[in-house]
């Protein structure tokens, strides 16, 4: 929702970093699903997550907790069903407009996923789910997997 606004306002400008602010929000969704896994939302993920967020080229002043929160509430839709799972794992993909960017966006996952030194079984079922955004990436993924 808030990407359609933020469309509508220009927001799908080409930041510094990168990103669209449509795109900066689908991977804030991505490390919020990735965090997730587990079924909880630890304080010091959140964090991580903000601090991602801080470090994007938004657009304009953004409210970071209504973003992070927007996408919690995505993500939890998500967890409803393998179907609302496909709907948000397609919404995903189509928020990137390339693919350069949508494989950052993953990178950028899986590197936070991997913070600690391996995936969790939890975080490895989640992984799966992000491979189908871009089967281009498994091996990478399998790397890391590995790690």
């Amino acid at each position: 929702m808030l990407g359609k606004f933020r469309a509508l306002l220009g927001g799908s400008r080409i930041g510094k970093d990168g990103y669209t602010d449509t795109e900066r929000e689908a991977t804030v969704s991505l490390l919020v699903l990735i965090a997730f896994s587990d079924q909880t939302l630890r304080i010091s993920e959140k964090e991580q997550i903000m601090s991602v967020m801080e470090s994007f080229d938004w657009s304009s002043e953004i409210d970071h907790e209504q973003i992070y929160f927007a996408a919690v509430t995505r993500v939890r839709q998500a967890l409803v069903s393998d179907r609302s799972m496909d709907v948000f794992m397609e919404d995903m993909r189509r928020s990137f407009s390339g693919e350069q960017s949508l494989k950052r966006a993953i990178k950028l996952t899986l590197n936070i996923a991997n913070s600690d030194g391996q995936f969790s079984i939890e975080e490895a079922s989640f992984i799966d789910h992000i491979r189908r955004l871009n089967p281009t990436l498994s091996e990478e993924i399998e790397e890391k997997k590995g790690a």
